[in-house]
């Protein structure tokens, strides 16, 4: 139910399928949940995720103490709960383009607070945060104001687990590929099929570049042939 609203096509919603994130609100209803729409962006939804971050440091700040290992997953669940669900609202987002590299950055902000916080006992912790939120190259989507509803009796599919966990195993493959194959190459970076072959994808009708396409690793550039990197690597 979190993730669907990014993907499907609503029925009744002329221009086809959400793109970008969606916020809501659902209420049940004889059976039915009614999803509306919040009218907002992803700037401002973020804003709340680095709020929720800061939150979870303070008490460390206050008492001056250093999160152990498990109070650091803890403040790393905070953060990914904020993520989706914020105040009765609900995100949904597609995970690779928009998810993932948020949640990358909600690592990177734990790990460099609490580096921090061994070095220096005065932080302002928001600045360090909000740094870290600026490194994100996402646009700010926004957020659609309509309503649909969900008939549990007759919308809902029961979706077999075993595929969905096979799809994640063939994401996660892909990027320890990359990640062998494009080193050195950073988001924003240009390259051709000829050299993405030369780094080992070299079956001849394109699936493997294709996938990292899908899988948002690379971007097809204005050129035939051409790519822009949208990872580090």
């Amino acid at each position: 139910m979190v993730a669907f609203g990014a993907d499907l096509e609503i029925s009744g919603k002329v221009d086809g399928a959400i793109e970008g994130f969606w916020c809501y609100e659902y209420r049940l209803e004889n059976g039915k949940a009614i999803l509306t729409g919040i009218d907002t962006s992803l700037d401002l939804w973020l804003t709340g995720v680095k709020a929720s971050i800061c939150s979870a440091f303070a008490t460390y700040q206050v008492t001056n103490t250093i999160p152990n290992s498990k109070q650091i997953e803890e403040i790393k669940n905070i953060g990914l709960i904020s993520l989706y669900y914020q105040k009765g609202k609900r995100l949904a987002l597609p995970d690779i383009q928009i998810g993932r590299p948020i949640k990358e950055v909600i690592d990177t902000c734990i790990y460099t607070v609490c580096r921090k916080m061994k070095d220096k006992k005065s932080l302002d912790i928001f600045d360090i945060v909000d740094k870290c939120f600026s490194s994100l190259s996402i646009q700010n989507y926004k957020s659609e104001s309509y309503q649909f509803t969900v008939n549990f009796e007759k919308d809902i599919m029961i979706v077999d687990t075993k595929s969905a966990t096979r799809a994640q195993q063939a994401i996660e493959k892909a990027y320890a590929i990359a990640a062998e194959r494009l080193t050195d190459l950073k988001a924003g970076d240009k390259v051709t099929t000829k050299q993405l072959r030369d780094r080992g994808y070299t079956n001849t009708d394109g699936r493997a570049i294709n996938t990292l396409v899908e899988y948002g690793i690379l971007q097809k550039g204005v050129l035939r042939g051409s790519y822009i990197m949208l990872k580090d690597f």
